[in-house]
């Protein structure tokens, strides 16, 4: 997911230095997951779950879960209701402050690595098979998701939020 989110943001950077460093990241991930796998195949491996690290199961375990179920849906993506506060908070913003709030949303880029972040952790939780329950794996965001629902509350509050703070 780190990896993920490096790429996103290597994308979105400006500079050759911004650039750089999301290189870093993303290699320094890779080497996690290597090490990862590594500790989880030969060091400490979990008799009877190998097939948590096989690549055959994984892949299997997403084309399975395709066309998803009507339960599938509503329990792992329809139940991530704090994502589309945010999203719908995001857009009032943007249309409400017109090209300044699609400056600000662009240049955060908060929403990008959101969305990217949730994409992420559903693939992950269809691909080791566990069904239904993607809906709790990215409830992992919920937090994250929060603290940015209350960035677009107050800035769509504008100047009138910071003189009530005060």
């Amino acid at each position: 997911m780190i990896l993920t989110l490096a790429a996103v943001d290597w994308l979105l950077a400006d500079s050759k230095e911004q650039k750089l460093n999301h290189i870093k990241i993303a290699l320094i991930a890779t080497a996690f997951c290597f090490i990862y796998f590594v500790i989880r195949s030969f060091i400490f491996p979990a008799p009877g779950h190998e097939y948590q690290l096989s690549w055959n199961s994984l892949i299997n375990n997403l084309i399975s879960s395709f066309p998803p179920s009507k339960e599938l849906i509503f329990q792992g993506v329809i139940a991530q209701n704090s994502y589309f506060v945010f999203l719908a908070l995001l857009a009032v913003n943007i249309i409400v402050n017109g090209r300044a709030g699609i400056a600000a949303a662009l240049r955060t880029s908060v929403a990008a690595h959101i969305t990217v972040a949730l994409v992420a952790l559903q693939l992950l939780g269809l691909a080791t098979g566990i069904g239904n329950s993607i809906g709790r794996i990215a409830a992992i965001l919920t937090p994250i998701i929060a603290i940015y629902i209350i960035q677009q509350a107050l800035i769509l509050e504008g100047p009138r939020a910071a003189s009530t703070r005060t």
